[in-house]
């Protein structure tokens, strides 16, 4: 069971605080954790269309046999892949790389592969090859971010919404697409700051007796 925190958007020259993944085991197959929830900075370039950053929390691998929790007590991304946007911002693209690639490593993965979560490191580290004049290795992590995405196309199913959600009463500001005005007069809604989401089966223990992928 994952807390899903959605955040503000990134902003220049504010430091982004870390929120620590805190996780209990809450029976076979399932845990229970918290992690940051960030929204990808805002980019005046239409290329960036891809710079989702749905921030999601780790996912460990256990049974009623033998718990073992991977990835145990940390937030993802990590605190170095926020520090990572003070550098771009400087303009040290090369070091904001070096940074975001080593926040990569340590993305959550699983049976499945990479997580949603490695969409913003994907993205970011293209943005940085992208300033630094290597178009070929931007174009590859880019389209890298967009397979992640295919890749984990119910993800969103698994997050325990609320029945309701209730317009915001902050003012926003939204800009217009460069193709149009939309028509439609949609209120930004009232999210809340946590919401929770649970991946993986809920008992494992046929698994552990008649073989197979423990999720």
């Amino acid at each position: 069971m994952t807390r899903f925190h959605p955040r503000p958007p990134f902003s220049p020259g504010k430091q982004c605080p870390g929120i620590a993944d805190t996780r209990q085991i809450a029976g076979p197959g399932r845990e229970r954790h918290t992690a940051p929830s960030r929204r990808h900075p805002p980019s005046v370039r239409a290329r960036r269309s891809i710079g989702w950053t749905l921030l999601v929390a780790t996912i460990g691998f256990h049974s009623s046999a033998n718990l073992v929790c991977a990835q145990l007590g940390t937030a993802h991304p990590s605190q170095g892949y926020y520090a990572a946007f003070g550098q771009m911002y400087r303009g040290e693209y090369a070091s904001a790389r070096k940074t975001f690639e080593s926040a990569a490593r340590s993305g959550v993965r699983s049976v499945d592969g990479r997580w949603i979560d490695s969409v913003c490191y994907y993205a970011m580290l293209g943005e940085c090859y992208y300033q630094e004049g290597d178009l070929a290795s931007a174009l590859t992590n880019f389209e890298a971010a967009l397979g992640v995405f295919a890749n984990q196309p119910a993800w969103m199913r698994v997050v325990q919404f609320p029945d309701t959600i209730a317009p915001s009463a902050r003012k926003t500001t939204s800009k217009a697409v460069p193709w149009g005005n939309s028509a439609r007069n949609v209120p930004v809604g009232d999210f809340p700051r946590r919401m929770q989401i649970l991946r993986g089966r809920l008992d494992n223990s046929d698994v552990v007796q008649q073989g197979g992928v423990v999720q």
